[in-house]
């Protein structure tokens, strides 16, 4: 039995009903009193079908009946199960308008009941704001208006389930009169453990969004001139790069049923993350009244990919139904600027990869790319024996990092400086660069985008073509030279499959140099895509490089030889190469016993070392610290001639992870002791 209440507040009951079982389903019932034995549980008042794992519950308003009633309580699964059930009297609290309160829902408490008096002074937008402050489990609001009487949990007049700790009904009152709001927790959303919440119930405040006009191809559109009107601003079909040409046209829309009362809001319109014109709403925005901006600017814009962004009220000045929603973001492509063949020093560090990335819409991320800086490289003219191959290296400043990336052009204002061929990103004051193998693939031009890590200091820019080196080399070639700020010399060379030993001599004791050798018919590749064991460049300044490398097939490969990092960008450099073909037994496939490489280097996780033996013989492989701590053997054995690969995952001896830093990786063999770096970055 539903037994009212006497109290003068709680005037809303309610009977909520659990089972102990998720897979048992029980409906509860609301019946007349019965008089007698032959007229009890009849005629249903109100009844609750819900499924199993959900909560059920009857509700009574006695501010239209006050009566007292009967509970059935029916088993609607299909099997008969005799598992238990729990049934909860639920009354009301009286709530005042307009007055935030806390209240608790305690342990196995699935539901409370919030009454108000909605009269002339509350006629109209109305909103329910009820937050979870304990956690973010999911909690459900329903609101119980005239003419309720009595019902069950589906008949009400508007509901709402929480997200982000907070449920709201935004609602439109239009008859005095007592109303309730249902708060409650399903058994299928978790358990019922005790939480605290605060509810508001107010009038509907306004809500400031990007808006919508006719002739608008969105809320945000930049333009390449000062053509936006009224009552026309499409999308561009193109926008000029690295000039101050971009106009901003924006929409604000209030979707509130009450004007903002803050006298005037922010209005921030961004480029990758920079604020270019913050201003201040002229007057207060009336409920479903919109402002519009034309022809803002012009702003000045880098080429390439970037985010441009319009926030609203920001931060939150205006109380608003919503405090998400009032901002938009677009991506356009920007016309990049044309390098020359050759060094291009003093471009500017890119800015803020993911600037205004927040703001975007996320449904289709395919569509989102990094914020990037545009360039395009002149077409590659291959002359001779020369120039078939092409490569664009870029060098950033000491403590700046950049991405560098190859695209086919596009010019179009969505789609360019998007999906990239090929990438290279090695860490901070390194050398990035890109080749492209003529022979199977195009001469180009190709647009260039250069996204930012951090830092902000200039970087050089270098777009080279190759020289043919030999065919079937064998002997000293050179000396080359790669003068003061140049980055990259590539060198093509028509090699027998086999395997050679190449060594590059450093002729100039201060410079630093590194070289990988690159494989044929891929085309389009980066600097990490050299041949396995083909990239050397962790000897000290002044010191020579060396690999003993397979070629898997006869061919034209590339030779690149680079200065690794932007501290040597001004030393000129001159070098030899150096090829020997390694021929003779099985057992002596090498000339010389030496540390080829570790890759990947830096590594996260894990890396391999790899390196050659002249003989075969005893062989020590040690990491050490940099205080020169041994941290890890590797190997202690003897080993056979060739070449060999050992791992290391960057734990010590007692299997622990170690920090992230540099090691130094000791080979002994042949009697002689070589040493290289790595680098470790959990």
């Amino acid at each position: 039995r539903l037994q009212a209440t006497a109290g003068a507040s709680e005037y809303w009951n309610a009977a909520t009903l659990v089972t102990t079982d998720p897979e048992t389903d029980y409906d509860i019932r609301m019946h007349a009193l019965s008089t007698g034995p032959g007229n009890g549980f009849a005629v249903q008042a109100a009844s609750s079908t819900r499924p199993a794992n959900c909560l059920d519950a009857v509700i009574a308003n006695r501010n239209l009946e006050d009566s007292e009633w009967d509970l059935g309580i029916v088993q609607a699964t299909d099997t008969p199960s005799l598992v238990g059930y729990e049934v909860r009297h639920v009354t009301s609290t009286l709530e005042t308008y307009g007055v935030a309160r806390d209240f608790t829902l305690g342990a196995n408490e699935w539901m409370s009941l919030h009454e108000v008096f909605l009269g002339p002074a509350e006629m109209g937008p109305v909103s329910f704001v009820v937050r979870n402050n304990t956690s973010d489990a999911t909690f459900h609001i329903s609101w119980l208006d005239v003419p309720f009487t009595t019902g069950g949990m589906d008949d009400y007049t508007a509901t709402a389930v929480s997200a982000d700790s907070v449920a709201r009904l935004d609602v439109t009152a239009t008859v005095l009169t007592y109303s309730c709001l249902v708060v409650y927790r399903d058994p299928k959303d978790g358990p019922a453990d005790p939480q605290d919440f605060t509810i508001l119930i107010e009038r509907t405040p306004a809500d400031l969004v990007p808006g919508a006009l006719p002739g608008w191809d969105a809320a945000l559109v930049v333009r390449p001139t000062a053509d936006g009107i009224p009552t026309s601003v499409p999308d561009p079909v193109s926008l000029p790069g690295w000039t101050a040409s971009s106009y901003f046209n924006a929409i604000i829309h209030n979707q509130g049923p009450t004007g903002t009362t803050a006298g005037t809001f922010a209005i921030d319109l961004d480029l990758d993350g920079v604020n270019l014109y913050p201003l201040e709403s002229a007057a207060d925005l009336p409920a479903f009244d919109t402002i519009f901006g034309n022809d803002i600017g012009p702003f000045y814009s880098r080429g390439g990919r970037h985010t441009a962004a319009m926030r609203v009220d920001w931060p939150d000045d205006v109380y608003e139904i919503s405090e998400t929603n009032n901002h938009i973001a677009r991506q356009w492509a920007w016309s990049p600027q044309t390098l020359a063949m050759g060094v291009t020093p003093g471009l500017p560090a890119p800015g803020d990869p993911l600037g205004s990335w927040e703001f975007l819409d996320w449904s289709d991320p395919t569509a989102v790319w990094s914020n990037a800086d545009g360039y395009r490289t002149p077409a590659f003219d291959p002359g001779g024996a020369d120039g078939y191959w092409g490569g664009v290296a870029v060098m950033p400043g000491d403590s700046t990092d950049v991405t560098l990336r190859m695209h086919g052009i596009l010019d179009d204002v969505d789609l360019s400086f998007g999906e990239y061929l090929t990438q290279s990103n090695f860490p901070t004051g390194e050398i990035d660069f890109c080749l492209v193998d003529f022979t199977y693939w195009n001469y180009g031009p190709f647009d260039v985008g250069v996204s930012g890590g951090y830092g902000t200091e200039d970087f050089t820019a270098e777009i080279v073509s190759s020289t043919y080196l030999a065919s079937d080399p064998s002997g000293t070639y050179g000396s080359f030279h790669l003068g003061a700020n140049e980055i990259l010399n590539l060198h093509e060379v028509d090699l027998p499959a086999g395997f050679y030993w190449i060594h590059l001599e450093n002729l100039t004791p201060t410079a630093d140099l590194g070289f990988s050798i690159h494989p044929k018919e891929v085309g389009m590749m980066s600097r990490v895509d050299a041949l396995p064991g083909g990239a050397a460049w962790l000897e000290v300044a002044g010191a020579d490089e060396q690999m003993t490398i397979e070629i898997p097939s006869t061919g034209l490969y590339c030779i690149a030889v680079w200065k690794p990092k932007s501290e040597v960008l001004p030393i000129p450099a001159n070098y030899n190469l150096v090829f020997t073909e390694v021929t003779g037994t099985e057992e002596t496939p090498v000339p010389l016993t030496h540390l080829v490489r570790a890759f990947p280097n830096p590594f996260a996780a894990r890396t391999t070392i790899a390196f050659d033996l002249a003989d075969a013989g005893p062989v020590t492989l040690d990491v050490f610290d940099v205080r020169g701590r041994r941290v890890r053997r590797l190997a202690g054995e003897p080993q056979t001639a060739g070449r060999h690969e050992i791992p290391w995952d960057g734990r010590d001896e007692t299997g622990r992870d170690v920090a992230s830093g540099i090691y130094l990786v000791r080979l002994i063999a042949d009697g002689e002791s070589r040493v290289t770096r790595i680098a470790l970055t959990r």
